[in-house]
């Protein structure tokens, strides 16, 4: 990895981190966006911290925070500490693992665009818009 893309992760890394309340809750609270980014640190997240692969393929943050990160193997919500996976074994609207691309929304959810089709994330709900029927 560059150090550009380092820097660039490092950077939208530290503007997304967030802390959550419970596991389950869904209120969270972000951290001062003022902070200097100086105050955080840290080069590179992969598999063993928590990411389903190395290679990302698609990035966004959402407003309320979270940093969301394509693979080939699922979808990771990043917080700033931990990842949760989002793929097709834990979440049913996700038909195919591989992420090609991210779209956060105007109104805070989330648009992923996988191989599988098209779901949005939104008020912690998946819906799988490959399944609907335009008619």
């Amino acid at each position: 990895m560059t150090s550009a893309i380092k820097t660039r992760l490092t950077t939208a890394c530290v503007a997304s981190l967030i802390c959550l309340l419970s596991p389950c809750s869904q209120v969270v609270s972000a951290l001062d966006p003022w902070r200097p980014i100086t105050k955080y640190a840290h080069d590179i997240w992969q598999d063993k911290d928590g990411l389903p692969q190395n290679s990302v393929l698609a990035i966004t943050q959402t407003r309320d925070g979270y940093l969301w990160l394509g693979t080939e193997v699922g979808l990771a919500r990043f917080d700033g500490v931990r990842f949760v996976i989002f793929d097709k074994k834990n979440t049913p609207e996700i038909k195919h693992n591989h992420v090609t691309s991210l779209l956060a929304g105007r109104d805070g959810g989330l648009w992923v665009g996988t191989r599988g089709g098209l779901v949005r994330y939104r008020d912690q709900k998946f819906v799988d818009y490959a399944a609907q029927r335009w008619d």
